[in-house]
């Protein structure tokens, strides 16, 4: 089966499933990543307006995606829940995520075009501290 995608901003592959982002959409869809083949369901996350990127960490099987530059989504690979994960309701620093890449060792490495950027760890949140290069922040678990 040929599978057609108006405009792709991000994918990530977990196990055999593929989860890809369009411009403008709440929805992440699913396909397997073998065949290309719908999986028949998507998810969907309320509240997420432009994702533009989106990473997946097989030790906790979430899926971590950049929406409209200023924040990011922790979303469940099993069961499908989701919740804003940065910035949170404490969160007053603004950040502008560019592009997102997850290391081997299940920590993750954002890029950002504001100077400074927050982030945490998988499965508990907590912040650490960050490192300014250039005008770009990297971060690091």
């Amino acid at each position: 089966m040929l599978c057609v995608v108006d405009a792709v901003y991000g994918l990530t592959v977990l196990d055999n499933a593929m989860y890809v982002l369009s411009p403008g959409s709440s929805i992440i869809k699913m396909y397997t990543a073998d065949t290309l083949s719908p999986l028949g369901k998507s998810i969907h996350v309320e509240g997420m307006r432009n994702p533009r990127d989106i990473v997946a960490c097989r030790r906790d099987r979430q899926l971590y995606v950049a929406d409209d530059w200023n924040s990011i989504w922790r979303v469940s690979a099993d069961d499908h829940s989701y919740a804003k994960w940065l910035p949170t309701a404490s969160t007053v620093e603004i950040f502008r995520v560019d592009t997102m890449s997850l290391t081997s060792t299940a920590g993750y490495v954002t890029v950002s075009l504001s100077e400074t950027v927050q982030h945490g760890r998988e499965t508990t949140g907590a912040r650490r501290s960050n490192a300014t290069v250039r005008g770009r922040a990297v971060s690091r678990r």
